[in-house]
């Protein structure tokens, strides 16, 4: 159920609407953390917590909260799980999150990071495999 609602709030940042992709990412994650605080994950665990994590980094960048959403995105997309399609999305949005930062409030280590991310073993696999 509480992935369902991870997805849910994914499409709403696709569809621009990242307020309300906020508000439902940080009840999912409250849940989370509940159930983990009385014992009764029921098998979401840390996992689906971190990647609830990784989209709500993603909705507030889409409200451009930049240095929030970097420190989520920075300390979670590391922790997914490699090789999955999920990472290297999450890779590839990094990089462009850093794209758009720069070009919103231009600094120099703000292109590094990105170049950086880009360099990623996930990422280069992305780019070769949509060609």
């Amino acid at each position: 159920m509480l992935s369902l609602r991870d997805a849910r709030a994914l499409a709403l940042i696709g569809l621009q609407r990242a307020g309300e992709a906020e508000k439902l990412l940080r009840s999912t994650l409250n849940v989370l953390e509940d159930r983990k605080a009385k014992g009764e994950d029921s098998g979401e665990g840390e996992g689906l917590a971190n990647l609830v994590r990784v989209h709500l980094g993603m909705a507030l960048a889409g409200q451009h909260r930049w240095p929030e959403a970097e420190s989520l995105l920075v300390t979670c997309v590391p922790q997914l799980p490699q090789r999955e399609a999920e990472t290297r999305r999450a890779i590839r949005f990094v990089v462009d999150f850093y794209d758009a930062w720069n070009r919103a409030e231009p600094d120099p280590t703000r292109a590094a990071r990105a170049e950086e991310w880009r360099r990623r073993p996930e990422s280069a696999q992305a780019a070769s495999a949509s060609r």
